[in-house]
């Protein structure tokens, strides 16, 4: 039985459709509620403003050295203070930086700061 196809698709957006085509009115239907706007039924959750976030990610380099100190320095206080304190690297460079930005607003001369930047470099 050597059955010939039908492209009942092609058919009916080219127009050529004379008949009656079994499952239109069910494809017809599908189509409009694909094409209906719905509304959401999950709202979703509101991002929280930057301002409000208790820390913010960003990267900085540092000196192999460096790292190597600060991950000594952590480990040694790990080892030292926990569990009453947490220790993260994390931690210890905001608390360093938080020093180092006070004293930079203490002493208000951009120059010496100028002057550890060429030292360190």
């Amino acid at each position: 039985m050597n059955a010939v196809r039908r492209d009942v698709l092609g058919e009916l957006f080219s127009g050529e459709a004379h008949e009656t085509v079994q499952g239109l009115e069910e494809l017809n239907a599908l189509i409009q509620q694909c094409a209906a706007p719905q509304k959401a039924s999950i709202v979703a959750p509101k991002k929280r403003s930057q301002s409000r976030c208790r820390v913010r990610k960003a990267t900085h380099y540092l000196r192999p050295e460096v790292y190597d100190r600060l991950e000594a320095a952590s480990q040694r206080l790990r080892d030292e203070l926990a569990p009453d304190v947490r220790v993260s690297k994390s931690r210890l460079v905001n608390l360093a930086l938080a020093q180092l930005l006070e004293e930079i607003r203490r002493k208000d001369d951009p120059r010496a700061v100028a002057r550890l930047l060429e030292e360190k470099s």
